[in-house]
């Protein structure tokens, strides 16, 4: 039986913030890759085990199609081509081979319906994670990693458009699409493979991009390219992020930039100028508005020691101004961070299992990530803290039920908060912590057990890092396990006439 869980969790500034909790039928588990995909109203994921594709609705958590459609094999990636049609690699096993490329018919998601698999050549295997999209929506790319070749397909003519494939000089790790090139990483022992796929019928190998050494990539290094389509980046296990030019052939920082302070680097996403490079044990971004000069901008402050998953993602908000980061240690944890200071932007957000594939959905802000242990999706509303919800709370302050008091208001320097705790909240954190009006916290000042009763706490007008604040208006923003309560503070400099 399906079980869909609504969870709300008092992390914004005027209400409860919501996560919409999507739980497929067991015995449902997604694997530590698996991603899943948002279009329009309808998310899609792959149970990896069952192999069944599933529908869902993010806005409630409820399945759409109740019976899913069940998929040949199993599989963990999902790209959607056109509105309607969805390409699915995996281990299908077939007359003449045991790995293709399943197209899906997702025109109505309640009931989704297979077109054909495209079988691939028999000595091949493929991962999931690298596949490229053309942007005429209809022609895709796939690497093998047994016999080395790059496939080029069609969801339209639903077969290969070229048969044979390209022979590629070795193992080929990730690869990513800029215009009529593709960027291979891990298939040459000193360089970045490109390929010129402008006839996909009779790809060609266009030249290497040398990198200097030593380095080495893995499967968790990625590929990510600016929006001019020929500026490319690439992260390597020794944490160096290389920028190079896939039309030029060159690299444009022939040194690159060090990020990061330990072990291995990973993933990178990239917003505009900026450019996240997630390592080991922690996160730092890059300035690349001068791709021969690179500079860094931040490095994330988690405060504490963290551990991402080998596959996780890093995400932007969509003015790239904030971040979102899944960790499986200390606790399994969403952080958010400002780029511009790699402060934490809001307090971590808890979820039940360990956070791997991690998006941010839409101008809404909305975080979506994938838990490979519970094989459930959340999607988080006001996690990276939009505007709007600063404004709503100050035009509708939520009184809450939690007695909560301060004085003197406006406050010059400093501010005496008054709060009580009931009997059936000493067991668990309680937290009062400050917030400017774009939904940015200023500061934490008390978040842990407290007694049954009254207590109070002074507010000295500075932020986290001890840094005197602006004048202007803040939130005070209160909350247990059952209640919250939400507050307008002025702070002024000087004092009133």
């Amino acid at each position: 039986m399906k079980q869909v869980t609504t969870v709300l969790l008092s992390l914004s500034l005027a209400s409860a913030q919501t996560a919409v909790v999507f739980d497929p039928p067991p015995p449902s588990y997604f694997y530590q890759n698996s991603t899943f995909i948002i279009s329009g109203a309808t998310g899609f994921v792959a149970s990896f085990d069952d192999c069944i594709l599933w529908s869902f609705d993010p806005a409630s958590g409820d399945l759409i199609d109740p019976d899913g459609l069940v998929v040949p094999g199993p599989c963990s990636d999902l790209y959607i081509f056109t509105d309607s049609l969805m390409a699915i690699p995996g281990n299908f096993e077939s007359e003449d081979s045991y790995w293709g490329i399943l197209i899906v018919d997702i025109t109505d998601p309640a009931q989704l319906q297979e077109v054909v698999l495209i079988p691939l050549d028999s000595n091949s295997c493929i991962s999931g994670q690298n596949v490229a999209m053309d942007s005429d929506g209809e022609t895709g790319y796939i690497t093998s990693f047994t016999d080395d070749k790059l496939h080029s397909f069609s969801v339209q003519t639903t077969g290969l458009v070229d048969p044979d494939g390209l022979c590629l000089p070795a193992n080929p790790y990730e690869i990513a699409i800029a215009g009529d090139r593709i960027a291979i990483a891990g298939c040459s022992d000193d360089a970045i493979m490109v390929v010129d796929v402008s006839d996909p019928a009779n790809m060609l190998i266009a030249g290497s991009i040398p990198l200097p050494q030593p380095f080495t990539f893995s499967s968790n290094n990625n590929i990510v390219f600016a929006d001019d389509c020929r500026t490319g980046f690439i992260s390597t296990n020794e944490r160096v992020l290389y920028s190079f030019d896939v039309i030029d052939l060159e690299l444009l920082d022939p040194d690159g930039i060090v990020f990061g302070t330990q072990q291995l680097g990973g993933t990178v996403a990239i917003c505009g100028n900026s450019v996240s490079c997630l390592y080991s044990r922690g996160l730092s971004f890059i300035d690349v508005s001068d791709p021969t000069q690179m500079t860094l901008i931040s490095n994330a402050n988690f405060g504490e020691t963290v551990a991402p998953q080998g596959s996780a993602t890093v995400a932007f908000s969509a003015d790239g101004s904030r971040a979102a980061f899944p960790a499986i240690y200390p606790g399994n944890y969403i952080y958010t961070f400002d780029v511009s200071t790699g402060q934490q932007f809001m307090p971590r957000y808890p979820v039940d299992a360990q956070p791997n594939y991690l998006t941010v959905l839409g101008p809404d802000n909305k975080v979506g990530v994938l838990c490979s242990t519970s094989s459930t999706i959340w999607i988080i509303d006001g996690l990276l803290g939009t505007a709007g919800i600063a404004e709503n709370a100050l035009e509708n302050p939520d009184t809450g039920s939690i007695p909560l008091s301060f004085a003197p208001n406006p406050m010059l320097s400093t501010a005496l908060i008054s709060f009580s705790v009931a009997a059936d909240e000493s067991c668990f954190p309680v937290s009062l912590e400050i917030y400017d009006i774009t939904g940015r916290m200023v500061c934490s000042l008390i978040d842990g057990v407290q007694p049954e009763g009254d207590h109070s706490v002074v507010w000295n007008g500075c932020d986290s890092s001890g840094s005197p604040v602006a004048g202007g208006v803040y939130l005070l923003y209160a909350r247990s396990a059952y209640r919250s309560a939400t507050e307008k503070l002025v702070r002024i400099h000087h004092r009133l006439p």
